[in-house]
């Protein structure tokens, strides 16, 4: 009897070693380009309390170094690990213009319109790993 319970909490204690070392195996690093080049992003794992609305873009994205882009170009989001779930929210001149959308295959097409843009990518690997990443756009078609 002190056996079997002495065997069953030694199971129990791979069980969580393994799953322990399953979520520390993801690489939770992406690069975002456009046309081959890299964009400046901020990742993050979590919002702070005083940026859960939604309205406005978190602050940070003014400390990101913004990149000119032509009007329709395609952005890439290149993951080292492929996550289960990715959405996208963003604000151009800091209006919301979309929220939570599914992103399927990693690509996003830059806006038509003249602005700068506020991107926030949500990534979900599982129920223990995710990560935001923030950068920055301007747009800037032929005058």
């Amino acid at each position: 009897m002190i056996i079997s319970s002495f065997l069953c909490n030694c199971l129990i204690l791979v069980f969580l070693f393994n799953l322990i070392g399953c979520n520390s195996d993801i690489s939770v690093s992406s690069d975002i380009t456009i046309d081959g080049e890299n964009i400046d992003y901020i990742g993050f794992s979590g919002i702070p309390i005083e940026e859960i609305d939604t309205k406005k873009p978190p602050q940070d994205y003014k400390d990101i170094e913004r990149m000119v882009v032509k009007p329709n170009e395609l952005i890439k989001i290149n993951y080292h690990e492929v996550p289960k779930k990715v959405y996208l929210s963003y604000w151009k001149d800091e209006i919301l213009q979309e929220e939570d959308v599914v992103l399927t295959n990693f690509e996003l097409t830059a806006p038509e319109s003249n602005g700068v843009y506020v991107y926030k990518i949500a990534t979900k690997w599982n129920s223990r790993v995710a990560r935001n990443y923030l950068f920055v756009v301007e747009v800037k078609g032929k005058d």
